[in-house]
C-alpha cells in the first residue's frame, strides 16, 4: 500500500486531441497529461514492474470545496463524493499513469476496486491511496 498526493487530476479521455494535417488525421496528447501522468510516476516507491495478474484497490481522496457552511463541510468529511469527475475516467488516468511501474500494463489488472470520497476540512490536495496484491497463477 502506497499513497500519493497530487494537485489536480486530468482525466485521460480530455487528453487525447485530434487534428488534421491534409487528408491524414492525427491523435497526440496534451501537455498537461503528459505532466500529470510523469507527477504521479515520480511519487511511485521503487518497485519491480510486475508481469503476473493483480488485483488493486484505489482509494481517491478529495479536498472538501471551501464554499458552504462550516456545518454543511463537516458533514461532507469522510462521506462519499457523488460529483464529478466520474470515477471510471479517474481510474483510467490514474491507472494508465502507474503503467509501466507499478505492472508491465494494465490489462494485468483482473480486479478493481475504487472509491471516491471526501478528506478532513485541513486537507489540501488530493490523495489516492493504492493497495495492490499480485494473484498467484
Amino acid at each position: 500500500m502506497f499513497e500519493i498526493e497530487v494537485d489536480k487530476i486530468i482525466l485521460h479521455s480530455q487528453s487525447v486531441r485530434y487534428m488534421t494535417r491534409g487528408n491524414r488525421a492525427m491523435s497526440f496528447t496534451t501537455k498537461e497529461y503528459t505532466s500529470f501522468k510523469q507527477e504521479i510516476q515520480s511519487k511511485l516507491p521503487p518497485l519491480e514492474c510486475s508481469i503476473n495478474p493483480m488485483s488493486v484497490s484505489l482509494e481517491i481522496i478529495y479536498p472538501i470545496p471551501k464554499s458552504g457552511s462550516n456545518k454543511a463541510r463537516l458533514e461532507k468529511v469522510g462521506s462519499y463524493k457523488s460529483t464529478s469527475p466520474d470515477i471510471d475516467n479517474v481510474a483510467k488516468s490514474i491507472l494508465d499513469a502507474m503503467s509501466g511501474c507499478l505492472y508491465e500494463d494494465d490489462k494485468l489488472i483482473t480486479k478493481l476496486k475504487l472509491s471516491k470520497k471526501y478528506g478532513d476540512l485541513e486537507q489540501k490536495k488530493i490523495k489516492i491511496i493504492v493497495k495492490y496484491k499480485i494473484i498467484d497463477k
